[in-house]
Order: structure tokens, then sequence, then C-alpha cells
């Protein structure tokens, strides 16, 4: 941005295999110039930030507005939470198709054609559905990118996805799952069980490309950051999605009792999946207790934590309080309506109230699958807590740069730059760094190691004790003492 507060960059190309942008400036006004950007990171955020820099005089920064429009979030959140909760339907409802299909030649029998046609629809819609919502949450990425609207940023998906893997491997998501949807609703037409069954391992194998553009991809070790991640999500669709299924098909299916056996068994071995991956990449995420607590990304954690407690809890209580009456009631004789036999109106009540605690079940995973939505879109806890501090001060015409590294409790590492206000390098004759908490008296740092005329570098300084520091720097330049203090956040 000019100092007149126009868009003066004409052309931007790659440097150094993409790790830098040469920017051609199209102007040649005396004044500030304002350089706002925006970079999608190495597991899909956005990360946005300006600097200024002056041709001849100093006028002053324009105002650049780098939030977020509402729109944009929202519809990138609902298209998240579309994305998994279509694809749990879509695995569910196969995966208990294929249950079924298994007993067929028991005395129950194969699934009728309404029972087909349901699961059927559930598998093709929930293909379609989370097709629709990972297309927003990419098309609410590539606008969060570039700046520009939903709309406009419809044509620029595709370009965006040839810089950025993240955008890419969605994208590439998105198409699998379209082809799934049309797959799966020409399957659910002419009810053919094993098309069905084959849309939802298409729609599984789908969504194991989410961690490859998300955290895991940047945690450490990304061998295990990964697996553990995919499974995670497998199981949780597994989960919920045979919860779903079974609520759905439940009034069509010859013997619904065996169904609910046949997921609750299931969902038992799923939830333990979840517990064991969750748990990892939990860990992974945040890298310690203090984040968290401390964190957004730990506490939307901490709150999938409880939603899995409370969904454990209700499984619990079908399983080992209502699934065995399903098994001990005598059923009726063949030529009695189940309704009106003595024996069978306690297997009807506990199936009645038994598909009541599994509707709750759903709606409370619907609920984790939102959190859950929320929780890929935060910045990793490992990331926000040990996030090195930076900042600048000004005494007159000097600038001074300050870096402590991690700024946690403990040893750091601290780095020094002098300027003046024009941004050119100053060169100091003597510097002086001392830092003093509330209670803590201030003391000298030795150690200071000259790394160039203007940059200085403090290895090994140590702030023992979380809270904030106060950080002074003396410089001397041609006999001219400046003073500089940063309040600096130690976790």
């Amino acid at each position: 941005i000019s100092p007149g507060g126009d868009r003066v960059d004409a052309t931007v190309d790659d440097i150094d295999g993409g790790r830098g942008l040469a920017i051609e400036v199209d102007g040649d006004a005396r004044g500030t110039y304002t350089v706002a950007y925006r970079v999608v990171s190495d597991d899909g955020h956005t990360i946005s930030g300006s600097f200024v820099f002056h041709v001849g005089e100093r006028t002053g920064a324009a105002t650049i507005d780098q939030s977020i429009p509402f729109a944009t979030s929202a519809v990138g959140g609902i298209g998240r939470w579309l994305g998994y909760a279509g694809a749990a339907v879509a695995v569910g409802a196969a995966l208990l198709l294929a249950l079924l299909r298994r007993g067929d030649a028991t005395a129950a029998g194969p699934p009728t054609g309404a029972a087909v046609s349901r699961l059927g629809t559930l598998v093709a819609a929930g293909a379609a559905i989370s097709a629709l919502g990972t297309t927003a949450a990419v098309v609410a990425q590539t606008a969060t990118t570039t700046g520009r609207s939903l709309a406009g940023a419809l044509w620029l998906v595709t370009e965006v996805a040839g810089d950025s893997r993240p955008v890419a491997v969605a994208l590439l998501r998105a198409a699998v799952l379209v082809g799934a949807a049309l797959v799966g609703g020409a399957g659910r037409a002419r009810r053919l069980p094993a098309v069905l069954v084959a849309t939802g391992a298409v729609v599984a194998a789908a969504g194991l490309l989410a961690p490859v553009a998300g955290h895991p991809w940047t945690a450490d070790p990304r061998a295990l950051a990964v697996p553990a991640d995919a499974l995670h999500l497998l199981a949780a669709s597994v989960w919920l999605g045979l919860l779903v299924a079974l609520v759905v098909a439940a009034p069509a299916l010859p013997d619904p009792d065996r169904a609910v056996r046949l997921v609750s068994g299931s969902a038992l071995v799923a939830a333990g999946v979840v517990a064991v991956t969750g748990t990892t990449s939990g860990w992974l995420l945040l890298g310690s207790i203090d984040a968290l607590t401390e964190t957004g990304s730990g506490q939307l954690v901490m709150l999938k934590a409880v939603g899995f407690g409370l969904l454990v809890a209700l499984g619990w209580i079908n399983r080992t309080r209502l699934v065995p009456l399903l098994s001990r009631v005598v059923a009726p004789a063949p030529d009695a309506a189940e309704g009106d036999a003595p024996t069978a109106r306690p297997r009807v009540a506990a199936r009645a109230r038994l598909l009541q605690l599994v509707r709750a079940e759903v709606v409370v995973g619907a609920l984790v699958l939102a959190v859950t939505a929320g929780l890929v879109n935060q910045p990793p806890g490992r990331d926000t807590l040990a996030q090195p501090y930076a900042d600048v001060r000004t005494d007159e015409d000097l600038q001074l740069r300050l870096e402590v590294e991690p700024a946690q409790a403990g040893d750091n590492t601290m780095h020094v730059y002098l300027t003046d206000t024009g941004g050119r390098p100053v060169r100091f004759d003597a510097l002086e760094v001392r830092v003093s908490r509330q209670g803590i008296p201030s003391r000298k740092l030795d150690g200071v190691t000259p790394i160039s005329p203007d940059h200085a570098s403090v290895y090994g300084a140590s702030l023992p004790t979380p809270g904030t520091w106060t950080v002074e720097v003396t410089t001397v330049t041609l006999s001219t003492t400046a003073q500089f203090s940063f309040e600096v956040p130690v976790r």
C-alpha cells in the first residue's frame, strides 16, 4: 500500500524455491509503504501480518484490516462440521449393512428391501453432504488466504491448490467424495448392498486424507501423529455413524434387536480406539499439561473429552442394562402380536428405552463433531504456548527489536537488533541487558555476544519463573545512550 493508500504491488515472483516472494512495486512516491500478507502454513492455517518501509521520509503506515469476515468463518466452520458428520453417517450406514448381510444365513434373514433403501440413502446422502462440506471449507480457506469474498474465492481455489499442499489435499478429498456420492446414489436406486458397502469404504478412505492436510502433518513424530489421527477419525466415524444408522434403519429391520447387539459390540471397540488414539493425538497436539488449560486448542480438547465421557456413559447404560434384556426376554408366539404378548412387553420397553438413549448419543456426538470442527481451525497448543516473544521499541531516532525464544521458564535465547526509524541498521558501541520481575530485583545478563554491528545475542538468559518479566536494554552509539524497556510474558 503506497503512502497515498493505493495498492502498488505489480508482479509477484517466487524466489528460493518458494520460500520467499519478490514483489515489484509500481510507485515512486516518497513516504511510508505498508506491506500486508497472508500465508497458508504447512498445517493449513492462515498466517497474516504486516510491516512498513520508508522512502525518503516517514508519513505513517496505512490501516490494514486483516480480520476474517463472519460469513467466511461461519461457512468454514459449518463446512468442516458437515465434512465430518456426512462421512460418519456414510461409513456407519455402510458398516451396519455389511454386518447385517454377514448374518444372512441366520433365522433373522437378510436385510429387507426397505432397510437396504434406508441405509443406502444414508450412504449416498452422507457422502454428498461430506463432499459439500469439504468443498465449502476449501472455498472458505481460499477466501481467508486471499482476502477475498466467498464468491470471489471460487475462481481461485484451483490456483491456491497449486501452491498449497493442504488445500490440494482437501480438494482431492472433496473430489473423491463427489464420486462416492454418485456411485452410492446409483447403488441405492438399484438396491445393491455390495455397491453401498464399497461406497462407505471409499468415504472412509477419503477421510484418511484429512490428517495429511492438518496438524498431524506438522507434529513430531509425523510417523505417529498421522496414523493416530487417521485411526481416531475412522473409529469416531464408525461409532457415531453406526448410532445414526441404527436409529434410521431400526423400524425397517426384521430383527432390530440383533442390529442393536451388533452396533453395541462394534461401538465398544470403536470407543476404545477413539480413547487411545485421541489421547495420543491430543498429547502430540498440545505437548504439555500447561497447554491443556492455557491455550484455545487445549480447552477444546478438554471439551471433547467431556463429550466423550458422556457418550461412554450413555453407551455403557445401553450395553450393561438394556441390551441384556433383549436377549433374556422370551419372544412371543409366532401367531401373537408382539405388542399384545405379555412376555414381549419388557422387550418392547427395553428396545424403546435403548433407542431413546441412542438418539441422545447422536445429539451428543453431533456436538462433539462441532467441537472437532473448531479444534482443527485452532493453532496447535504446542505452538501457541511456546510462541517466541518479539517486539519493537523506539527511542527518538533509534528502534530496537527484541526476540526471546522460547519465552518459557528456564534458559532462553535473546536477540537484539538496532536500526534507525527508517529501518537501516545502526552500529552500537556498547550494549547492556537487564532483567527483573515483581519480587525479583534487576540483574545484568552476562554473555552478550555481538553477531554483527547491529545485532547481538544473549544465550542461556535465565528467566526461572513464569510471569511477566521486564527486559531493559541500554545501547551506546557514538556516545549517545538509548534505553528500551520490554514486558515479556514467560510461560
